[in-house]
């Protein structure tokens, strides 16, 4: 059904990648160490936090680059 429907295959990709990060940055959050985000929270730790989670949003985002990608040939890799 996928390789039929390119508005399936696009919902698929986004679901995906979406789920993808979500697990991602849950893990981080739960890695954060207890207290590490109490108030006062500095722009430091915001800073570290938010750099940890947009690099980990580059994994979603390759996810979903690659399988948007086309065959332009036709062929199939199999």
């Amino acid at each position: 059904g996928l390789g039929s429907s390119p508005l399936l295959r696009g919902a698929a990709t986004v679901t995906w990648s979406a789920f993808i990060g979500a697990t991602l940055a849950l893990i981080v959050m739960l890695l954060v160490p207890e207290g590490w985000l109490d108030a006062p929270v500095g722009f430091e730790r915001l800073s570290l936090l938010f750099l940890g989670l947009w690099t980990l949003c580059v994994v979603p985002a390759l996810c979903a680059a690659l399988l948007c990608h086309s065959r332009t040939d036709g062929k199939d890799a199999s």
